[in-house]
C-alpha cells in the first residue's frame, strides 16, 4: 500500500458519512497525508443502503487505469473526524488485479 493513493469513506450510525483521498507515503500516521494522491476524483458522494451497506459512488479520471486494486475495511471504533481526519488501521482487506485485455 505504500506508494499508493486511497480513497476513504465512512458513515457514521447517526448517518453523516464522508470521503476523503489521502497519500500512503509510508507506514506511520505521519507519513498518510491527508487530500494528497495520484487520483482524480469527481462527482463523489456516500449514501446508506442499509444498516451494514454503504455505496461510495464517485469517478475516477485516468489516463491510464491502474490494474491492481486494494479495498479494505475499517475498524468499527472510530471514524475520522475534522479536523486531521486521521484513519484507524483496516481490519480486513481483499485485493484484485484486473486484466483489460480480457474486456
Amino acid at each position: 500500500m505504500v506508494g499508493s493513493t486511497a480513497i476513504v469513506g465512512w458513515m457514521s450510525s447517526s448517518s453523516e458519512g464522508g470521503m476523503k483521498m489521502y497519500s500512503l507515503d509510508g507506514k506511520l500516521t505521519n507519513q498518510v497525508i491527508l487530500d494528497k494522491g495520484e487520483l482524480y476524483m469527481m462527482n463523489a458522494s456516500i449514501a446508506l443502503a442499509s444498516t451494514s451497506l454503504v455505496y461510495m459512488i464517485f469517478l475516477l479520471k485516468a489516463t491510464q487505469p491502474t490494474t491492481k486494486l486494494l479495498f479494505a475495511i475499517g475498524p468499527k471504533c472510530g471514524f475520522p473526524n475534522s479536523p486531521n481526519y486521521a484513519l484507524f488501521k483496516h481490519s480486513d482487506h481483499i485485493s484484485l488485479v484486473i486484466d483489460y485485455s480480457k474486456g
